[in-house]
């Protein structure tokens, strides 16, 4: 997972520094951890869009049209642009943060 993890263990941080009543799951494995929640929003982050952990989450995700928010590029971001819920702010060239709805 490397450094693509970080920016959710940040958050988590964050969340429990400020202590907001926002629950903050990170999660480094492949899927997604069973969630109580009752419309999560799911943030896949992989600086190369090729981690295979983050592409088994957002599949996942897909595959329960759950929101989704993507930092990345390659097939991450690939993979997000072919959904047609897809949006896409930034550029490719600098990086690309998408979402799907």
């Amino acid at each position: 997972m490397g450094g693509s993890g970080l920016p959710g263990t940040l958050l988590q941080n964050i969340a429990e520094y400020a202590i907001m009543n926002l629950p903050v799951v990170v999660w480094k494995d492949f899927g997604l951890p069973h969630l109580s929640f009752k419309n999560p929003l799911v943030i896949c982050v992989s600086f190369s869009g090729n981690t295979a952990e983050t592409l088994s989450g957002f599949e996942v995700a897909s595959a329960y049209k759950l929101r989704a928010i993507v930092a990345g590029g390659g097939t991450l971001l690939e993979q997000t642009l072919s959904r047609p819920d897809a949006g896409s702010a930034g550029s490719p060239a600098v990086g690309e943060l998408s979402f799907a709805r």
